[in-house]
């Protein structure tokens, strides 16, 4: 799908510590070099690349007034709005996902997006999901399962004015705090590929963190490798830039991103029955 996208000129990135949100601004500075990028950051460090940074902005009841006020008169000028923060309780099958858990995860991981793209009207948003349907990945996503499928149903409801950047396992700290939590569960589970997993770390003499990065990549390459001629591998922080850098010339809504693969999606996967218990209300 080819869709008409705006000139950029200003860019608001939320949370652009992370990877995503470095990835982003090395995106822009490429594709859009007259960009004017505004950054948050909870810290009080400044964010390298970008041309101003919102300290102090916590993903909470305040986050929009705050931003509104330190945007001032240029409130009603972002041509893009882009939301990374993602945090939810994972570590346990996503089919057992109870309600408050999902409400939990997205309080902090899309309801702050949807009221920041109500009240600043940006030309586009873009926001990250990842490939949460995979076998392994249900098995150990929780929450946030629901979360990026409600996410992807949001971008499908207006993609003319919305997208997402879907980006295969990457390192980051999001993703050490699951590897620990996975480690912790496979004591006690029995649910089918997280036996699988406990199997193969007993035997495999690695860390968790390691492992639990070799044995995503192995199976993203085992659902995936089929589709493509390039080999396989890990993806990295400017395969995330890829797949910005493919939205704002068009392409869409959703841009996938596994190492050197690329493709895009204008409808959800197919997905499990369970996954109509939460969702994308518009």
């Amino acid at each position: 799908m080819s869709i008409q996208r705006p000139k950029v000129q200003l860019a608001l990135i939320v949370g652009a510590s992370g990877e995503a949100g470095l990835s982003a601004i090395d995106a822009l500075r490429e594709n859009s070099p007259n960009v004017h990028i505004i950054a948050t950051t909870r810290s009080e460090q400044s964010i390298p690349g970008a041309d101003e940074t919102f300290h102090g902005i916590s993903i909470d009841q305040d986050l929009v007034s705050r931003i509104r006020t330190q945007l001032g008169d240029r409130v009603e000028k972002i041509d893009l709005l882009i939301y990374t923060p993602a945090m939810g309780e994972p570590g346990f099958p996503i089919s057992e996902t109870n309600k408050e858990q999902y409400k939990q995860a997205a309080e902090f991981s899309f309801d702050p997006m949807l009221a920041l793209e109500k009240d600043l009207e940006p030309a586009l948003t873009v926001g990250y999901s990842a490939l949460y349907w995979l076998p392994h990945t249900l098995a150990f996503y929780g929450a946030l399962g629901f979360v990026k499928k409600a996410m992807e149903e949001w971008c499908l409801a207006a993609p003319e004015k919305r997208a997402l950047v879907r980006g295969g396992t990457f390192y980051s700290k999001s993703v050490r705090g699951i590897s620990l939590l996975l480690q912790r569960l496979m004591k006690s589970t029995s649910n089918p590929e997280l036996l699988k997993m406990k199997e193969e770390f007993a035997s495999s003499g690695m860390r968790m963190l390691d492992f639990f990065l070799d044995y995503a990549s192995r199976r993203e390459q085992e659902s995936l490798g089929s589709r493509f001629s390039e080999p396989y591998r890990r993806t990295e922080r400017g395969d995330l830039s890829r797949g910005l850098a493919e939205i704002l010339k068009g392409d869409g809504p959703i841009v996938s991103v596994v190492g050197p693969w690329t493709w895009t999606d204008s409808t959800l996967p197919d997905l499990p029955e369970y996954f109509q218990r939460f969702g994308y209300i518009a």
